[in-house]
């Protein structure tokens, strides 16, 4: 996967990889249910595993080439959305598609050119709390929502305290979606609620609660359940 940062990225075509002629799984056991007397994985399927994947190296001649057809057509896309590639699209990559089933969606709608010719990925607001973590590695940006909400904790949901498990270890993040650029402010009951690191956590409490979020002038509330 080409990043979308960094150097510039000029849009180029590569071609499918041959696809695999084969998908082996393996499974030991018995079929009533019977333990299998202490026999892991490694000692009882996996073996089976390898002794079909070193025949199938030894005998496979691969899968040929597919044809165009009335009923499969191929398309150059781009990799990076599965769209149509734009100018935008660092990588156009050639599919093979069902009649019918071909993207007709235009990238555009995802990429914005930005300084230095890089693509920013742009994603629904739903997609925010993934944008803003660290689990980003494309670099994309959510657009903005244009009324505020909350995400997390739900509007009249139902959470359970384990007794069984430690306090400091039963807690509720806070997510909220928010039109404006400013980070938003938490209040549960009243109480306002600090952010550790970026991240709002708020510890379980078993009762009825009412939380707030803030954003500017936009504000949200929801009413929460937790059990004991």
């Amino acid at each position: 996967m080409p990043t979308v940062t960094g150097a510039s990225i000029s849009p180029m075509i590569r071609p499918t990889p041959q696809p695999y002629s084969h998908t082996v799984a393996v499974w030991a056991g018995n079929f009533d249910g019977r333990p299998m007397d202490a026999a892991s994985s490694i000692e009882a399927a996996a073996p089976l595993w390898r002794a079909v994947i070193e025949i199938l190296l030894r005998t496979d001649d691969g899968v040929p080439a597919p044809l165009a057809s009335e009923r499969l057509v191929a398309r150059e896309i781009c990799r990076l959305t599965g769209c149509v590639p734009t100018a935008e699209s660092p990588v156009i990559v050639r599919e093979w598609f069902l009649a019918g089933t071909e993207p007709v969606e235009n990238a555009s709608i995802w990429l914005r050119p930005a300084t230095g010719g890089h693509p920013t990925i742009v994603l629904p607001p739903e997609y925010a709390a993934w944008c803003h973590s660290a689990h980003n590695f494309l670099g994309a940006v959510a657009v903005p929502p244009s009324t505020i909400a909350i995400r997390s904790p739900a509007e009249n949901g139902i959470y359970v305290f384990d007794p069984n498990l430690p306090a400091a270890q039963q807690m509720l993040r806070l997510e909220a979606a928010v039109p404006a650029s400013a980070a938003p402010g938490w209040i549960i009951d009243g109480r306002t609620i600090e952010p550790v690191a970026g991240v709002w956590l708020w510890p379980l409490a078993v009762g009825k609660h009412v939380a707030e979020v803030s954003s500017g002038t936009a504000r949200a509330q929801v009413r929460f359940l937790v059990q004991p």
